[in-house]
C-alpha cells in the first residue's frame, strides 16, 4: 500500500479590522488611529469613510480615474483588504455598494469586554500582552535597551492628523508612562532636526512597536514611494494610512515642510532602489494625495530632481487603486521570534 505525503504551509497574521467612519470626523479618525496602534499597528487594518461629498480631488489625473465613483473604490479596497470583521461606527447598514460585507459588520461597541465593572479588555490581540513579555525577555535584566522607543508627545501628536497616522498614539497617559518605565522610552519634538535626521537612528515609535519582528511583504511595484499629503485632510491621510496598511513603504511629505527632510529624501531613494528581476529596478516615485494640485506635485518633484542623487525618479498624479492585479494588498508577514539571546545572555 503506497502512502502519500502532503504539505501545508500556513502563514501567521492577525485578525484583520477595517474601521467604517461615517463622515470625515476628526475626532473620530483620531480614536481610530488609538485603536490601531495598539493592534499590530494597523498593518491590514484599513479605514473607509463612507460620506466623501467633501473630499477635494484635484489634478487631471486624478479626476480622469476618480470618474465620481466614490463607493466603488471603497468597495474594491475592500475587497483587497478582505478584512475578518467590519467594525462600524455608523448606525446605519452599509450602502448597497458595501453590502456584500455587511455579514461581517459589527457595531464599534463590540470591539471591547467588560472584564470588570472599571475595566475593558479588548477582543482582539493587541501590543501589550506581546510587550509585557518583550520586557521580560529583552529589557529586565539588560543594562542598556536593546531597542530604542521614541514618541512624539501625546498633545502634539493630536494636533495633526498626518502625525497621529505616521507614528501612532495612545488614547491614555497611561501607555506613554508605561513605555517611559519598563523600555525607557524618550519623547521628542516633530522639528526640524528631528525631520533631518529621520532615518539616520534606529528607534520604534508607538505603531512600527506593535509589528516588531513582523514584516510585511512588498509591493511588487512601486514598493517604495513619497508621498505628498496635506497633513489636515482626513480623506488624504486616510489614502496614506491604507497604502502603508497594504505593504506600500511611505515617506509622507507636506507642503509645508518637505524641504526639511532632504537627507532623508536622499536616503529614501537609495533604499527604494533594488533589482526587481535582472532587467527591471524598483525605483522611488513620488505620489500625489487627492488633494494636491498638479502644480504643487510638478514643485516638489523639482526639487527632488534637484538633490542629483535620486535616479529614475518618477511622479504619479494618481492614489494607486485596489482593483488592479498590480496595486493590491500584500498578504503576508515574515516573521522573526523573539530571543533574549539577542542581546543578552540571561
Amino acid at each position: 500500500m503506497s502512502a502519500t505525503t502532503i504539505e501545508a504551509h500556513c502563514n501567521a497574521r492577525p485578525t484583520r479590522l477595517a474601521f467604517i467612519l461615517p463622515g470625515p470626523d476628526r475626532g473620530l479618525l483620531m480614536s481610530v488611529f488609538a485603536r490601531a496602534t495598539s493592534l499590530w499597528g494597523g498593518v491590514f487594518n484599513p479605514i473607509v469613510i463612507l460620506d466623501g461629498s467633501m473630499r477635494e480631488v484635484r489634478g487631471i489625473q486624478e479626476e480622469m480615474s476618480s470618474r465620481g465613483e466614490y463607493l466603488e473604490s471603497q468597495a474594491d479596497l475592500l475587497k483587497a483588504f478582505d478584512p475578518d470583521f467590519l467594525i462600524s461606527f455608523s448606525p446605519d447598514p452599509l450602502p448597497e455598494q458595501l453590502k456584500d460585507f455587511q455579514h461581517r459588520t459589527f457595531p464599534a461597541a463590540k470591539l471591547d469586554w467588560q472584564s470588570r465593572q472599571d475595566e475593558a479588555t479588548s477582543c482582539f490581540v493587541d501590543v501589550w500582552p506581546i510587550l509585557e513579555e518583550l520586557w521580560e525577555k529583552e529589557f529586565r535584566f539588560s543594562s542598556e535597551p536593546p531597542i530604542k522607543f521614541r514618541f512624539i508627545n501625546k498633545a502634539e501628536s493630536e494636533q495633526s492628523l498626518l502625525l497621529a497616522a505616521r507614528y501612532g498614539l495612545y488614547s491614555n497617559d497611561d501607555s506613554y508612562d508605561f513605555l517611559e518605565k519598563n523600555f525607557k522610552a524618550s519623547p521628542t519634538v516633530y522639528d526640524a532636526p528631528f525631520k533631518a535626521a529621520l532615518g539616520s537612528e534606529a528607534f520604534h515609535t508607538p505603531l512600527s512597536l506593535t509589528g516588531y519582528h513582523c514584516t510585511q511583504r512588498r509591493q511588487i511595484v512601486h514598493s517604495h514611494a513619497y508621498f505628498l499629503v496635506n497633513p489636515e485632510n482626513p480623506f488624504d491621510v486616510v489614502d496614506f494610512w491604507n497604502l502603508r496598511a497594504a505593504g506600500m513603504v511611505l515617506l509622507a511629505l507636506t507642503l509645508d515642510d518637505y524641504m526639511d527632510f532632504e537627507q532623508p529624501v536622499r536616503d529614501f531613494g537609495a533604499l527604494a532602489a533594488y533589482p526587481i528581476n535582472e532587467r527591471v529596478t524598483n525605483h522611488a516615485v513620488l505620489i500625489k494625495a487627492r488633494g494636491i494640485s498638479d502644480e504643487d506635485l510638478a514643485a516638489v518633484a523639482k526639487w527632488v530632481t534637484s538633490l542629483g542623487s535620486i535616479k529614475d525618479f518618477s511622479t504619479m498624479g494618481w492614489v494607486p487603486r485596489y482593483n488592479m492585479d498590480y496595486y493590491g494588498v500584500v498578504s503576508e508577514l515574515d516573521i522573526r521570534p523573539v530571543s533574549a539571546y539577542e542581546s543578552s545572555p540571561v
